[in-house]
């Protein structure tokens, strides 16, 4: 009798166990898009001025990876565009530290060439990373 009771007791912590990894896996994309959607919306709370730095700040880190791809110089169009975002900025009394910047990172590529790509990282609260990436699309 005391073997049965030991054999349902192990039944059921498999069948709980069970149970909370699935679950944890069903909820799982969900608080991704959750926490997808906090950044987004932090993000837009930020003066309006903070998106157009943003922007110019990605678009040189791009020009020079470009340039870099080319062997080029850097397109003064690209460094203008961020003094003048910069400028903006200071002109509002805005630091440029309270816009959020997004982390860009370079890739090698096959032939010597480079790839870039931007995003957040943002503290994960669910699963067993500790972040989770936000692609930069623009915000």
């Amino acid at each position: 009798m005391r073997m049965w009771s030991v054999c349902t007791n192990a039944w059921r912590y498999c069948v709980s166990g069970c149970l909370v990894v699935l679950l944890s896996a069903c909820a799982g994309p969900a608080q991704k898009q959750a926490n997808q959607q906090a950044a987004v919306q932090h993000l837009a709370a930020e003066p309006a001025l903070c998106r157009g730095f943003r922007a110019a700040w990605v678009g040189v880190f791009k020009a020079n990876v470009e340039a870099l791809n080319q062997k080029a110089e850097l397109d003064d169009a690209a460094r203008e565009q961020l003094e003048s975002a910069r400028d903006e900025l200071q002109q509002a009394g805005i630091a440029e530290s309270s816009c959020t910047r997004p982390y860009c990172m370079i890739q090698p590529l096959q032939g010597g060439q480079l790839d870039t790509y931007c995003g957040y990282r943002i503290a994960a609260t669910s699963g067993d990373e500790l972040y989770q990436w936000v692609p930069w699309s623009g915000q």
